[in-house]
């Protein structure tokens, strides 16, 4: 089973830093391809992984970002990472397996935040597994993953909003029944966004 693992990078970012070495895990058919607006770093290659790295430079926009990371994948499936998130082994072999028992429909994570936000998280942590695992709407930093062909059915990330990308591409999977499937697993992200606001 052969990744192709996108992240989009907003301006200035630096927490894809964070997450490369939770990456460990994927093999040398597996690519990551980061897309962002600023340049690409000098030491990319100080992360020793396995899997190919991928630099490419973008217009500012989440779905842009995304869209452009998909249609440079070489591999059939793509997964879908926030540059904030954190990521184990586990969780990864778990998707895999899930993916083998069925190859068409769109997979998602549940959602845990880090402790670097309000006490609170936990209330949006119990909101988000009820919004996903109840009524099959999961946000995009539950780190979707589908096969390219599907993602190229539902035409990508709609660039014509400036936020709620994931919300409708979930909606477009629904129309095209598609199952919107749990992996089981967590992925963890940043709550410092949350904090901010």
């Amino acid at each position: 089973m052969d990744l192709s693992v996108i992240i989009p990078i907003a301006p200035n970012d630096e927490s894809w830093r964070s997450l490369l070495p939770d990456l460990f895990f994927l093999t040398e058919k597996d690519e990551i391809i980061m897309v962002s607006p600023d340049s690409r770093p000098v030491n990319l290659g100080d992360f020793n992984l396995k899997a190919n790295i991928f630099w490419i430079n973008s217009d500012l926009g989440r779905a842009i970002q995304l869209n452009i990371g998909a249609k440079k994948a070489r591999n059939e499936f793509l997964w879908f990472l926030h540059s904030d998130s954190k990521i184990n082994q586990k969780s990864y072999e778990i998707l895999i397996r899930r993916i083998d028992s069925k190859l068409d429909a769109l997979y998602y994570f549940d959602l845990k935040f880090l402790n670097d936000g309000s006490k609170l998280m936990f209330l949006n942590q119990i909101g988000t597994f009820i919004r996903s695992r109840l009524f099959s709407i999961p946000f995009g930093d539950q780190a979707f993953c589908i096969r390219r062909d599907l993602f190229n059915l539902l035409k990508g990330f709609d660039e014509s909003c400036s936020y709620g990308e994931d919300h409708l591409f979930v909606w477009k999977a629904r129309i095209n029944n598609i199952q919107i499937i749990s992996v089981g697993e967590s992925i963890y992200t940043s709550a410092r966004k949350y904090k901010k606001r």
